[in-house]
């Protein structure tokens, strides 16, 4: 296993926790009056502000479904090869092969 897929592993368990899901709740639950604390003084400030959260959530989204993708299709290809293991064992004969000599 490479280093993108053992940081993959190490990112989908610690998403799948729920202290992840705790501190992501505490963190709306801290932006959600953030704007209260602006200075509405200050022109612009609120829409900087709402800018910056909305720019870093989607760039962390984008970077979690990347990462949470990688460890789905690993996971998929793993069960695949097992699938075909105890196909093998049980009938006797490679599923794989048999699709090869259809076609």
């Amino acid at each position: 296993m490479n280093r993108f897929d053992r940081l993959a592993d190490r990112v989908a368990n610690a998403a799948a926790s729920p202290y992840f899901f705790s501190a992501c709740v505490l963190l709306v639950i801290i932006w959600l009056p953030s704007f209260l604390i602006m200075p509405e003084q200050v022109p612009g400030k609120v829409d900087t502000w709402q800018l910056v959260i909305n720019t870093a959530t989607t760039i962390i989204t984008f970077l979690m479904v990347a990462l949470l993708h990688n460890d789905q299709q690993r996971f998929e290809k793993a069960t695949n090869q097992r699938l075909e293991r105890i196909i093998e064992a049980v009938c006797g004969h490679d599923p794989v092969e048999d699709e090869g000599q259809k076609t």
